[in-house]
């Protein structure tokens, strides 16, 4: 039995390529399908309804919770989806100044990531982020597992594994480049051990 993830593509600014390279890591690790679709227009839709003209960014909770109550995605209800837009997003937390991306579980879904290319400012970061956001899609890192600490969520902290957790622009793009240069594998042993699990 595979699993789905549905990428839900509204971004002028990054080439459909990352996200879709990012997907196939983890079809490498377990059974996965993958839709692609083009659809900026269907996404506006939603950008409009969870925009704020106050804080100029869009409410990432408010946006997916739109969209989750959609025919089209309640009929794909199980499959992950993967939406990447070019505005601005905040969590829906009012602390909160921005995100690059979030991952929201659904009960018996692969759930949702929503990402932003806003303040993206290169292809390590760009890439880095979707592994990052994957990997929480598919259980990475596990509770109760070692070497994991509480930021946000639950992160890794092995060394230069994807799924550790960076909390400003300079941070992210520093570790990425840092990643990319050692030439470093996505996810850790225990990452990759996570994702391999989920579900079974």
């Amino acid at each position: 039995m595979s699993d789905k993830i549905i990428l839900l593509d509204g971004s002028k600014r990054l080439h459909c390529r990352i996200p879709l390279e990012a997907i196939a890591e983890i079809a490498r690790l377990r059974n996965l399908d993958v839709e692609y679709q083009e659809c900026p227009d269907f996404l506006q839709t939603f950008i409009d309804m969870a925009y704020e003209s106050e804080r100029k960014q869009v409410n990432a909770e408010r946006f997916t919770q739109a969209l989750h109550m959609t025919d089209e995605m309640k009929a794909r209800y199980e499959a992950g989806k993967l939406i990447i837009i070019d505005n601005d997003v905040y969590s829906g937390d009012k602390d909160c100044n921005f995100f690059f991306g979030g991952f929201s579980k659904v009960p018996n879904s692969l759930g949702y990531i929503t990402l932003s290319t806003k303040r993206v400012s290169s292809i390590p970061q760009a890439r880095d982020l979707i592994r990052h956001e994957l990997g929480h899609m598919f259980g990475a890192p596990s509770q109760g597992r070692s070497n994991t600490y509480e930021n946000q969520g639950l992160h890794c902290s092995n060394d230069l594994c994807v799924m550790q957790q960076k909390d400003n622009v300079r941070d992210a793009i520093n570790y990425a480049q840092q990643r990319a240069k050692a030439n470093a594998v996505t996810y850790c042993g225990q990452c990759e051990g996570d994702i391999r699990r989920i579900g079974k």
